[in-house]
C-alpha cells in the first residue's frame, strides 16, 4: 500500500507541474501575442506620422511657392508703395528663411539615409541636436 501512495503522490506532483506549465505557457504566448500586436500598432503609426510629416513639408513647400508668386506679382504691377514694398520684403525674408529651413531638413533627411551619425549631420546642416534627432526619429528605417 505505501508504494500505491507513494506512486500516487508522485502522479499527482507531476501532473500539477504539468498543469503549472501549461498555464505558464498559455500566459507567455498571450503576452507575446499582445506584444506583437502592440509592435505591429507602433510600426503602422510611425508610418502614418512619417506620411503627415512628408505632407505638411509638401504644403509648406506649396505655401512658400506660392508666397513667393505673390510677392512677384506684387512687384511686377507696380504697386509698389512704401507700405507694400515693406510688407513685400518682410514677407520675401521670412519665405528665403523658411525655405533654408526646409533645405536644412532635407540635407539632413538624405545624409541620415546615406547612414551618416548624428554629430555628422549637425556639422553639416547646421541644424540643432534636437532638431537631427527628430528628423532621424520620424525617418529612420522601419524594422520589421
Amino acid at each position: 500500500m505505501p508504494l500505491i501512495q507513494e506512486s500516487t503522490g508522485l502522479l499527482l506532483a507531476f501532473v500539477g507541474s504539468a498543469l503549472l506549465s501549461l498555464i505558464l505557457l498559455l500566459a507567455w504566448l498571450s503576452a507575446s501575442s499582445r506584444a506583437r500586436a502592440q509592435a505591429l500598432e507602433t510600426q503602422r503609426m510611425r508610418r502614418e506620422l512619417g506620411m503627415i510629416q512628408a505632407g505638411n513639408i509638401g504644403l509648406g513647400k506649396k505655401l512658400l511657392s506660392l508666397q513667393r508668386e505673390v510677392i512677384r506679382m506684387r512687384q511686377d504691377t507696380g504697386t509698389g508703395t512704401q507700405v507694400v514694398s515693406a510688407r513685400a520684403k518682410a514677407a520675401n525674408d521670412q519665405h528665403w528663411q523658411a525655405e533654408e529651413a526646409l533645405r536644412e531638413f532635407d540635407q539632413a533627411q538624405n545624409l541620415l539615409a546615406q547612414g551618416s551619425d548624428l554629430d555628422q549631420v549637425i556639422r553639416q546642416t547646421g541644424l540643432t541636436r534636437s532638431e537631427a534627432e527628430l528628423i532621424q526619429l520620424l525617418y529612420q528605417p522601419q524594422s520589421a
